[in-house]
């Protein structure tokens, strides 16, 4: 092949086919250029992303050379050979291909293709005073002569790149840019150079993030999600294409907009080779429309030697990859750069020294201005090309240039820039934020307002109901604090989901502290006074007849919760209100409420005081759920109880974890609290009284669990009463009463209800509890010294029993006509009772007593007889 030794893959028949036979070598004097470069099987395994792109960069390296020497060093007698030498594309493998080059004759080196890998190429090269070039190493440690004393290169330096860069953001009037790049030469390089250019000229580095070589994919969207947070919309990315690629295509997974604006240096050139390897879609490729890249201008239509070979390869190729393949170019002016030098230092000191490599030449007898395939080069003293830069635009699988830079340092426009939206509107570097709250239009919105509005109104029918119903048993037991409390509280609560909607003001944003804070504190007072005062009647039966159960006290407790919150509330507005604010959520300014850190600390304490509230509520009706009175309302307090409970644990850590994730979801986990734990008291409390209010008499009669009337009541306690308690001949009482009940001794919050065997022995007068699922002993007790409360205010179906030494005992029955059969059993059996002496019941109780004996204390009941009742053989009996 010409009597070079190019082992460049695909090339041999083209040089062949373009030059024809060859010359016999022997007439020309012949030197060796070891072009560094890795081989096709090393990219496979090394990089295979630029097996295509360095490929091609070979081949047109090859050509270059041919050419040049068919041009230009065959008419002066000499011949160069381009001769490659595998990189395998890592440092170590750069160093051993220069060691392989010089033990080969090569008196001048090509290479490498990467900075990382030709700055220890030209650390060794000098060694074996071996002049490197190269036509894609750009960071500016080579610049450096202390270190690299015979390099030099024919592409402009980083340091050119990022001033260049810098001042394209000033002139597209871009005033704050995020910086990326990674922790290598060649990134790390391109950053200082733009960041000095950049503080220059006024343009702000918003952030700076730094990519790690062996990231991984989560590690890019992790980055893509912090970026996504920035205030500026200008992304300057400076690393080589592969890890662009990785950060573009984990920011178009989390999502980013068409508003981002994405630029880079010269290595973004292959870009569109590695969108076109990865054989992506036409909407995946449309992706990446409107990148843009700087390029140090390579083609030079119009310079006679780049249309000269230009023309040559089009002739024999039939494509334009001469003028489109990055780097190529540089490279073979790398060639024709070093092949003049060594044809003057041929002339200087003669082939035999520049053979052996043992001329005086410095770096600067390699720099002398030269023609070449690019054009006129000129360098610096420090070996950099002194070169113009063109401002390339990414459209889908291809790219164009549309600036170039002149010689007055201004730009020459080539067409006309394609930006991420398809237009050619040069964006705004500040976010054009789209304004999120949750709009009233929402179908969701609309929705949670409807319903919040239509649970108002029934709240409002319902205390208008019981206004009117006022003298109905139903209102009187729920009483008027009660029914106000809870209509008021909900209407309260309610209100606040209209204040969530829509935009935030200070007004929305005040109305919604103040009125959820106010509605559920006066929701949890009412429920937990009720319950708290179930609780009291339950275990205290001289409570239902003090002052403490009239209507002043319980208003003054329930005001006791509510007035605290108001406080903090006066507090928190007067010292830190809130105000509409914003946070970056998505790409979208979302709006909410915000305050200080004391503005914070004060809701803080509501929520806690609340929640204090809303656990003594919890204590309390789960402790008396099982009681029961009149409407059963102890037991819907505790359903109510419960749903409030189960809305406060589901929403706060679901409110903890997605509240922050924009402000409909916001609105969304904060209207579903409020208006499910609304719907629940409506719905356990206020509706079911409503319905039993509105219902006849009768049927109100058996939602309470009462009998129907007043003689009702009496026959049945006359026949199923005193007809069964009769004395015998001796004035004893002859009945037993006996049966399963659930009972609760004492009245401590956690004391439980118990299934208990209860038997009155009217002969001995004594009753005796023992539990029927052991065999562990029982209690026994002497009626006469026990006070009944036959029937405690407020409780259905309960007697009360209590004893001087002795916790007192609530018993429960399932209807009232047992409840009253034991009652008079109790009475015949010489207990006393308390309390209801002007009821029907009070009546039989004194008719009971008429016909009792007197029964004398003869000592505790026999073993025997006490056997006889329960069947147990042991008994502990307390003292009487």
């Amino acid at each position: 092949m010409c009597g070079s030794r190019i082992h460049i893959w695909t090339t041999l028949w083209v040089i062949q086919l373009l030059f024809g036979s060859c010359p016999v070598t022997t007439a020309y004097q012949n030197f060796t250029i070891g072009l560094v470069m890795p081989t096709y099987q090393s990219l496979l395994i090394a990089s295979p992303d630029y097996v295509s792109l360095i490929e091609d960069t070979n081949t047109i390296t090859g050509f270059v050379a041919n050419d040049w020497n068919e041009r230009y060093a065959h008419p002066a007698g000499y011949h160069f050979n381009l001769e490659q030498f595998d990189s395998l594309y890592t440092r170590l493998g750069s160093v051993a291909a220069a060691l392989a080059a010089a033990n080969a004759g090569a008196v001048a080196l090509i290479g490498e293709w990467s900075s990382i890998n030709t700055i220890p190429l030209a650390l060794t090269s000098q060694y074996l005073n071996l002049p490197v070039c190269s036509g894609s190493s750009t960071s500016d440690d080579l610049s450096s002569k202390t270190d690299f004393p015979l390099f030099f290169r024919t592409i402009p330096p980083d340091s050119g790149q990022g001033k260049f860069l810098a001042h394209m953001c000033r002139y597209w009037s871009w005033e704050s840019v995020n910086l990326i790049h990674t922790n290598e030469a060649y990134g790390e390089s391109l950053a200082g150079t733009f960041r000095d250019e950049a503080r220059k000229l006024g343009v702000a580095i918003v952030t700076t993030y730094i990519i790690d070589t062996v990231w991984s994919n989560s590690e890019y969207l992790a980055l893509a999600e912090q970026l996504k947070a920035s205030t500026s919309r200008i992304n300057m990315v400076l690393c080589d294409s592969d890890w662009f690629y990785m950060l573009y295509n984990a920011s178009q997974r989390v999502n980013f907009g068409r508003e981002w604006t994405w630029m880079g240096p010269d290595s973004l050139s292959s870009l569109p080779s590695l969108i076109a390897n990865y054989g992506l879609n036409a909407s995946e490729i449309a992706k990446y429309q409107g990148i843009f890249y700087i390029w140090p201008a390579e083609a030079a239509p119009g310079y006679p030697r780049y249309d000269q070979a230009a023309a040559r390869w089009s002739t024999a190729m039939v494509n334009d990859k001469f003028s489109t393949v990055p780097y190529s170019l540089f490279a073979g002016a790398c060639f024709e750069a070093l092949g003049q030098a060594l044809i003057r230092l041929v002339n200087q000191y003669g082939a035999a020294a520049v053979l052996s490599r043992s001329t005086p030449a410095v770096l600067g007898d390699y720099l002398a201005d030269v023609e070449t395939v690019t054009g006129p080069a000129s360098f610096d003293a420090n070996g950099n090309r002194i070169g113009i830069f063109e401002v390339k635009n990414v459209i889908g699988s291809d790219s164009q240039a549309i600036f170039r830079s002149n010689a007055q340092g201004t730009l020459d426009p080539l067409a006309a820039p394609i930006f991420p939206d398809g237009t050619s509107n040069v964006p705004s570097w500040a976010p054009q934020y789209e304004s999120l709250s949750a709009p009233r239009s929402h179908p969701a919105v609309v929705a949670a307002t409807v319903l919040a509005s239509l649970v108002i109104l029934a709240t409002i029918a319902v205390a208008a109901l019981f206004a009117y119903k006022r003298r109905t048993e139903c209102v009187k037991h729920l009483g008027g604090p009660f029914i106000i409390a809870l209509c008021y509280g909900m209407v309260l609560a309610l209100s606040s989901i209209f204040a969530m909607a829509g935009e935030p003001t200070r007004t929305s944003c005040a109305m919604q502290v103040w009125a959820s804070g106010l509605g559920f504190s006066v929701i949890f007072s009412g429920l937990g006074v009720r319950s708290f005062r179930i609780f009291q009647f339950f275990d205290n039966r001289i409570l239902a007849a003090t002052e403490a159960t009239r209507d002043r006290p319980v208003i003054l407790r329930m005001l006791i919760l509510p007035s605290v919150v108001f406080a903090i509330l006066v507090v928190l507005q007067l010292t830190a209100p809130l105000y509409p604010s914003f946070y970056l959520s998505a790409g979208a300014k979302q709006l909410s409420c915000a305050t200080s850190s004391l503005g914070l600390g004060l809701l803080y304490m509501i929520f806690g005081v609340q929640a204090i509230a809303l656990t003594l509520l919890a204590v309390t009706s789960f402790a008396t759920r099982h009681v029961r009175t009149p409407f059963k309302d102890s037991l819907n307090i505790s359903y109510a109880a419960y749903h409030l409970v189960l809305a406060t644990c589901i929403t706060s850590p679901i409110a903890l974890l997605f509240g922050n994730q924009g402000s409909l979801p916001t609105f969304y986990i904060k209207s579903v609290a409020v208006l499910y734990a609304s719907l629940s008291v409506f719905a356990s409390i206020l509706a079911r009284h409503a319905y039993c209010v509105s219902a006849p008499a009768q049927q109100q009669q058996r939602s309470s669990g009462q009998v129907g009337n007043d003689q009702d009541e009496r026959d049945a306690f006359d026949s199923s009463g005193a007809s069964s308690l009769s004395t015998n001949a001796h004035g004893k009482l002859a009945s037993t009463l006996s049966g399963v009940f659930p009972i609760r001794i004492g009245k401590g919050v956690f004391d439980r209800w118990i299934n208990t065997s209860v038997v009155l022995h009217g002969g001995e007068a004594t009753i005796i509890l023992f539990d029927p699922s052991t065999n562990t002993p029982g209690t026994a007790f002497y009626t006469k010294v026990c006070t009944v409360d036959p029937a405690p205010a407020g409780f259905d179906s309960c007697v009360g029993v209590a004893s001087a030494g002795m916790k007192s005992i609530m018993i429960q029955f399932s209807t009232p006509v047992e409840q009253g059969r034991w009652v008079t059993a109790m009475a015949l059996a010489g207990s006393v009772i308390s309390g209801q002496t002007g009821s029907v019941l009070g009546k039989v109780v004194k008719r009971a007593r008429a016909v009792s004996v007197t029964m004398s204390g003869r000592g505790l009941p026999s073993k025997k007889s006490l056997q006889s009742i329960s069947g147990r053989a042991s008994l502990t009996v307390p003292p009487r």
